[in-house]
C-alpha cells in the first residue's frame, strides 16, 4: 500500500536486497515515500522487483495508499499513508469503514487480507 522503503542513506541498500529475495509476484501501489525519491517506476520495478499497480477496489473493499472518501461503491477502504498516528487498524470515520494498515501500527509485520478483513 505504498511507502514500501526509504530510499537513502544506509537503509537502502539493506531494503534493495531485501525486496529482491522476496519470492513469488510482487506488487505495490505507490506511495508519495516512493515519488519523493525521484525513482522512475521501471526502474523501481527492476530495483526491487515489485510491480507498481494503481489503487483497486476488490468486491467491496478498495485498497489504496491514502485513506479515501466513500463513494458508495466500497464497505471499507485498506490503506496505509498514515505514520506513526493512531487509529490503526479498522476505524470508522465520517461513517467511513478503513482499515489502517500503516507497519508501525502493525507490529512492523506483514498481515494476511483474511486476518483483517475478518476484524472489518
Amino acid at each position: 500500500l505504498g511507502d514500501l522503503c526509504i530510499w537513502y542513506g544506509l537503509w537502502k541498500n539493506h531494503w534493495l536486497d531485501k525486496c529482491l529475495k522476496l519470492k513469488g509476484d510482487k506488487y505495490i501501489i505507490w506511495g508519495n515515500h516512493d515519488e519523493d525519491q525521484k525513482i522512475s517506476k521501471e526502474t523501481f520495478k527492476t530495483r526491487t522487483g515489485f510491480t507498481v499497480i494503481d489503487p483497486f477496489r476488490q468486491g467491496d473493499v478498495y485498497f489504496s495508499h491514502e485513506p479515501t472518501q466513500d463513494d458508495g461503491l466500497w464497505s471499507v477502504n485498506i490503506h496505509g499513508h498514515v505514520h506513526n498516528h493512531a487509529p490503526f487498524g479498522f476505524y470508522s470515520s465520517v461513517g467511513i469503514n478503513r482499515f489502517n494498515a500503516s507497519i508501525e501500527g502493525m507490529n512492523y509485520k506483514p498481515w494476511r487480507l483474511g486476518d483483517i478483513l475478518k476484524r472489518c
